[in-house]
């Protein structure tokens, strides 16, 4: 799970819900996880003060990683406004960046429209590369590049500077579920927006 944002509570006067994937809403309640789910609450209020960070859930096959997970992301939305964006990755589908192209996406939904603008402005369409169903909402075109490098890095660049516009509106969980799943370009993207995500 990567954690981003910026203060510890979202400012009030923004959206009256935080974003809460519906996946981790209807997600069981666990029991007995108290201080688990206070030291994952501790470890993302600090990241929250610094910048970006990861936290990694482990353990053994059906211990209750993603109910933990359900259980920290429901507090956090729910008690201090902060947006969680979900996603799974899936051992039986095989494609690049799957779920980050679905995470991403949402959060480009919900970013206002100026903020959409201004990224466009920053960094043309790169980001339509991941998200091709985006282009009518992202302004301008990808550019052009003449090399696989180049193109990857202008869009890693391109996702950094989403989810630091989104992580300026207010602390955000990006949470990435059976990440051992993930193809490569997953893990690369990953590290690349902790590493450059600017939420202030």
């Amino acid at each position: 799970a990567t954690v981003g944002g910026h203060g510890r509570r979202r400012p009030s006067g923004d959206r009256p819900a935080a974003v809460l994937d519906d996946a981790i809403r209807s997600t069981a309640i666990g029991v007995g996880r108290r201080s688990s789910i206070d030291v994952l609450t501790a470890a993302a209020e600090r990241t929250a003060d610094e910048g970006a960070g990861v936290v990694l859930i482990s353990g053994e096959v059906g211990i209750g990683k993603t109910t933990l997970l359900a259980d920290f992301a429901r507090r956090v939305a729910d008690r201090r406004g902060w947006d969680v964006y979900y996603g799974r990755c899936d051992e039986l589908l095989v494609a690049p960046f799957q779920p980050l192209d679905l995470i991403v996406g949402r959060i480009v939904d919900e970013l206002p429209d100026e903020e959409r603008h201004r990224h466009a402005a920053r960094h043309g369409g790169d980001i339509v590369r991941l998200l091709p169903g985006h282009a009518a909402r992202i302004p301008g075109a990808p550019v052009a590049a003449g090399d696989d490098r180049t193109v990857r890095h202008l869009l890693f660049d391109a996702v950094a500077d989403v989810v630091s516009r989104a992580a300026r509106r207010g602390p955000m969980v990006v949470a990435v579920d059976d990440l051992q799943w993930a193809e490569p370009t997953v893990v690369h993207l990953l590290r690349h927006v902790v590493r450059h995500v600017s939420p202030s």
